[in-house]
């Protein structure tokens, strides 16, 4: 089965420092759209920000929430990078903290992250209101 959805979308952000940064195709033809600064000013605020496009009408939510992840998380400018995609958390002996966002099955999202007690991968399930699940 293939599908094939193609959308214009125009969307300016209030803030002109926030970026798209990493985008995450559903299977509906809607997007998660990860949002960060950068300029790296925010690299340590613990907010998670997001734009879903749905793929009916190009309507574009944004989200931006706090997470109750640990702090170390967002120390790092290289959260969300697109190059860690194929990368596990796991380097030499060393983990790497940084979160991870990923689209499930439209309407939800997953964001994985350290915990600092056992440095154990946590995960959040996100539905599209900005709601945490689980």
């Amino acid at each position: 089965m293939q599908y094939s959805f193609e959308i214009n979308v125009h969307y300016a952000e209030g803030n002109p420092e926030l970026q798209a940064f990493r985008i995450e195709p559903y299977i509906d033809g809607s997007a998660l759209v990860v949002v960060k600064n950068l300029y790296g000013k925010d690299c340590s605020e613990p907010i998670l920000r997001f734009r879903i496009i749905h793929s009916t009408n190009g309507t574009i939510i944004p989200i931006d929430m706090s997470l109750p992840v640990p702090d170390f998380n967002f120390n790092s400018c290289k959260y969300f990078n697109k190059s860690d995609e194929n990368v596990e958390y796991d380097i030499g002996v060393e983990r790497q903290p940084g979160l991870r966002v990923y689209s499930l099955t439209p309407g939800y999202l997953l964001v994985t992250y350290l915990n600092t007690t056992d440095v154990a991968v946590f995960g959040l399930i996100i539905n599209w209101q900005g709601e945490i699940l689980s």
